[in-house]
Order: structure tokens, then C-alpha cells, then sequence
């Protein structure tokens, strides 16, 4: 079933190709879902509703809190019948049927008037932006646990600027990192890795340029993090034990921007696409919305994908219609063009002892230079915590 929507529970929208797999916790993992979304994206409109159109909702049973509230259009799922709306506040985007909708008329007063979103300010909070992705978050403890207004901003600002870089933290101990993690998405650590004898608890995935300190020479390609799973990681953190004196770095590009940079015709080709991960056969595909931002992305990990699909956007064609398989010289041609992008957006993070970065692993991708595999500029330990 490489290209069947999964069931993404109820009024969770797969945003699109992005469903919101439901955890205990009520927060959502996101979880690649659709080849189709792109198609669907620029084909379906549904009666007087288009996408981007303002619009209410109203006659909620499920969740009656939610009617009176406005919010856009973004795509409609003609497989399930219903409008993705995004609606105020970073949450994912709502399935709702169409006549749950209403569009609302331009130089209309709102039923419910929008809350302003709480400055970090009052925290003793702010944010650096850095160039040409990322965000430096000053007077951050990592040791702390803020208020959950705090966390929702975070959370915002790496969507927008792909991840969050806090210093001066010194050394967490395994459990703290684990609690620092499951401060963020869905609060429920997701590991999928390999342990290693020096790593201090199960969920640490423990990374060193000495074999015998931690796992070495993994992620020197494009990527995102679990990428061979369903509900692939919302968030990573990352943790630097030990730096190098020089070199080392990790690097991180925006996917939004990635896209953004991409020819009008290279866009519309690639909305179209769809990765399959060479370490479980999992199906993602290439284009699709952030679930937080709603900024059209993109999805690729260059050092574990084993074939690319092509779906041919028939409007209101089944999942498995239209399919063919790229050959090898048109996917290698795609990660040329996919790499070169990146590569040009791209920023260097040189680790400091006491580094902390939480990223959005749908908003970036990464990967380690190579000089970050080799001893002779000084051990370095990095510990990596997924949910």
C-alpha cells in the first residue's frame, strides 16, 4: 500500500501528504501519508470554496470549542471529502466537511476574536535570528521546564526558522536531555536507533568520531531523521558532550526554502513525486505542507532512498492510478538538483561545549561534514534524543 492514505484520527489533517498520527498524549506525530497531496493541492476546489479562501466553521459535534473559529483553506482530500483549514495558533490543520464551513465576507466583524500570542519578552526571552537558517534563543535553561505558552512559541520559531540553538547549557546528564525532549511535539521519546555501550540510557543515540566513545560516519548526506518510519521524528535534539578544537560541524538548510528556490516547472514536477525509503520501503512524498507553517517543503533523504515513484495527478484518481517508477538516471538527477539547493542555503554550525539544538526535522534537513568522522581535530560526542 506504498501510496494509500494512513488513518490520520479524527479532524487531523494529513496537511497535505502529512497526516497527524494521534499519540496518548493528544499531541500529533506527523506522519507522511500521501503521494497525491500535491495533485490534489492544485486541482480540487469544492463549490464556492477555493484554497487560501477565509473562512468559520460551524455545526461542530466532535469539537463544538471549535465553531465560530475562522481560519484559510488549504487544499481539499477528495479521498475523505472534507477541507483542510488552517487555523490560528501553529496547531495542524482541521479536516472538516463542507458544510461545516462557511467563507466569511470580506470587511465582516470575526465571532471570536483571535488571541495575541504572548511575547517572549515577558519570559526574559528572545530570539536571534541567524543567517541563513536557524534561531539562537537567549536566556533559555534547558534544566527549566517554561510555561506551555513558552513551548508553543518555540515551537513556532523553529517552524519558521527550521531549529533552535541554545548555549552555554554545559553538560546534560541522559535523563535531562530525555526531559528536555519530551518538552517539545508530541512529549514521547521516539527511538529507533542503535544503542552504544558509553551512551547513557536507551533513548540517547550517542555519535563520535571515536568508534569506541559512540556510533560513527552516520548522516553524511541530506537528510531527516527517521525517515524510514511511518510517523517520522517532529522534533530531534541535539546535544554536544565533547567538541572538536575546529571543524565538526553539522549543517542544516531549510526545507521551505529549498522548494522556494526551485523553478516554477521543477515545482510542479516534483509535487508529483514520491521518495521510497531503501530501509523499510516506507513512502513519503517529495513536496508537502508543514503541518505548523503550512509552507510548501520538501521531503528527501539522500543516503536512504532506494526508488522514486511518479503519480500522474489525475484529479479524483485513485491512490494507486497512474504510478510509474523513475529510472536511476532521473533520481540521480533529482539529488544533484536536490543537493546543489541545499548546499546553497545552507548553515554551518560550528559545536561548542554546551550546545543544545532542538530542530524541526520536517522544517530542515541536515548533515555532518566529513570532518566530523575524523579524530584528528579533537573527540567529539554528540547526543542525539528524537520524539
Amino acid at each position: 500500500r506504498p501510496l494509500s492514505r494512513q488513518n490520520a484520527g479524527a479532524g487531523a489533517a494529513p496537511a497535505p501528504a502529512l497526516a497527524a498520527a494521534a499519540t496518548p498524549g493528544g499531541e500529533r506525530r506527523p506522519s507522511i501519508a500521501s503521494a497525491q497531496g500535491g495533485a490534489a493541492h492544485s486541482a480540487m476546489a469544492c463549490g464556492e470554496f477555493a484554497p487560501g479562501l477565509e473562512v468559520r466553521l460551524k455545526g461542530l459535534v466532535a469539537a463544538p470549542d471549535l465553531n465560530g473559529k475562522t481560519g484559510h483553506l488549504q487544499e481539499y482530500h477528495s479521498d475523505r471529502g472534507r477541507w483542510a483549514v488552517v487555523l490560528p495558533g501553529g496547531a495542524p490543520p482541521k479536516l472538516v466537511r463542507p458544510q461545516n464551513i462557511e467563507a466569511v465576507v470580506a470587511g465582516e466583524a470575526r465571532a471570536v476574536a483571535l488571541e495575541p500570542s504572548p511575547s517572549l519578552e515577558e519570559f526574559n526571552l528572545s530570539l536571534q535570528p541567524l543567517t541563513p537558517c536557524g534561531v539562537e534563543v537567549l536566556g533559555f535553561n534547558t534544566r527549566k521546564r517554561p510555561p506551555p505558552e513558552v513551548l508553543r512559541e518555540l515551537e513556532k520559531a523553529m517552524a519558521k526558522f527550521g531549529f533552535a540553538l541554545f548555549r552555554g547549557q554545559g553538560t546534560l546528564t541522559g535523563v535531562e536531555q530525555c526531559v528536555l525532549s519530551e518538552m517539545f511535539g508530541t512529549g514521547q521519546l521516539h527511538s529507533t536507533h542503535g544503542v552504544h555501550m558509553r551512551a547513557p540510557n536507551q533513548h540517547i543515540f550517542r555519535l563520535s568520531n571515536d568508534p569506541d566513545e559512540g556510533f560513527n560516519e552516520v548522516g553524511p548526506e541530506w537528510h531527516h531523521d527517521g525517515a524510514s518510519t511511518q510517523n517520522v521524528f517532529g522534533h530531534v535534539v541535539y546535544h554536544v558532550v565533547k567538541a572538536p578544537r575546529c571543524y565538526g560541524e553539522t549543517v542544516f538548510a531549510h526545507t521551505g526554502d529549498a522548494y522556494d528556490a526551485l523553478p516554477e516547472s521543477t515545482r510542479e514536477e516534483w509535487e508529483r513525486l514520491a521518495s521510497v525509503n531503501s530501509n523499510g520501503g516506507m513512502v513519503h512524498p517529495l513536496v508537502f505542507s508543514h503541518p505548523r507553517s503550512g509552507r510548501r517543503s520538501i521531503f528527501l533523504h539522500l543516503g536512504m532512498t532506494g526508488a522514486m515513484l511518479r503519480c500522474d495527478g489525475r484529479p479524483g484518481a485513485k491512490a494507486w492510478e497512474g504510478i510509474d517508477a523513475l529510472d536511476e538516471a532521473q533520481i540521480k538527477a533529482i539529488f544533484e538538483v536536490h543537493n546543489r539547493n541545499l548546499d546553497a542555503i545552507a548553515y554551518k554550525h560550528r559545536w561548542r561545549e554546551g550546545d543544545v539544538i532542538v530542530m524541526d526535522n520536517l522544517a530542515v534537513a541536515h548533515k555532518d561534514m566529513g570532518s566530523a568522522f575524523q579524530l584528528q581535530h579533537g573527540l567529539r560526542i554528540l547526543h542525539r534524543t528524537t520524539v
